[in-house]
């Protein structure tokens, strides 16, 4: 009896790992449901930046898996092997006292799913793991990435903001399309912040565009301008990643209203 116990004590554990932890099969990713344990860099537990996080409602868990399998796709596997080890799907990110949708560390990726009901589409949700993805693809091939030639496009004497946690702190932290933004070579508010918000923006648009997004690469030249250096950044990475890839992606929103 006791065997047999023991071998349903086990079982039921594989099973609830299974539930929560699930492998996507062409990356090797793991993609966690729970905030259980300590998922963030051991840093991040300082009283300074007190991270937090929160595990998504199990019925989120089929619908995560599927949006974030489908968007791994867009990536070469070497990409992703190399570049990334776990996403976490939670309900609530919190650092410095601010809600977060998103972040990221060396090779992990935290995102944010509240439900449908709650803005949390798939497409925001695609997103939000470009984003994050780029800013750990930024990080691991700065030299990849043509920052000089970036700054030149933004206004003479402009300077990012001190950092998105200030952004947030100050509401300037809004990511609707700006008209007069971007003439200036900027997607939405919050990209003004740092340059590698900036960057975010672009590469969010690359792979899942928001709509309307083909109308600013028609209408403003420093938009149109930035994308390329940042399809250029990718393609270093991977050959596969030109502009007619991305130009593809960008056709099936062009008849989308924002």
């Amino acid at each position: 009896m006791k065997t047999v116990a023991l071998i349903a004590v086990l079982f039921c554990s594989f099973a609830s790992f299974g539930q929560d932890i699930v492998i996507d099969k062409r990356t090797g990713v793991k993609i966690i449901f729970t905030a259980d344990g300590r998922i963030f860099p051991e840093s991040w537990y300082s009283k300074r930046i007190n991270a937090k996080g929160i595990s998504i409602e199990s019925n989120e868990y089929a619908r995560s898996e599927k949006i974030i399998k489908d968007v791994l796709q867009h990536y070469p596997v070497k990409l992703v092997k190399s570049n990334l080890k776990n996403i976490y799907v939670l309900s609530h990110i919190n650092f410095f006292g601010q809600s977060f949708g998103g972040t990221n560390s060396n090779s992990n990726i935290y995102l944010t799913n509240r439900g449908i009901v709650n803005g949390y589409t798939a497409l925001y949700i695609e997103q939000l793991f470009h984003a994050e993805f780029s800013s750990i693809l930024l990080r691991n091939h700065k030299h990849s990435f043509n920052e000089s030639e970036w700054k030149k496009i933004n206004p003479i004497n402009f300077n990012y903001g001190n950092s998105g946690v200030d952004a947030l702190k100050q509401n300037k932290d809004s990511q609707k399309f700006d008209k007069e933004l971007n003439n200036l070579g900027f997607i939405y508010e919050y990209a003004t912040s740092t340059i590698e918000n900036d960057f975010n923006a672009f590469a969010k648009n690359l792979f899942s565009p928001k709509n309307g997004f083909y109308n600013l690469v028609e209408t403003y030249d420093n938009i149109k301008n930035k994308r390329m250096l940042i399809i250029d950044f990718y393609n270093k990475l991977d050959a596969s990643l030109t502009e007619e890839y991305f130009n593809k992606i960008l056709y099936t929103t062009k008849y989308k209203k924002h």
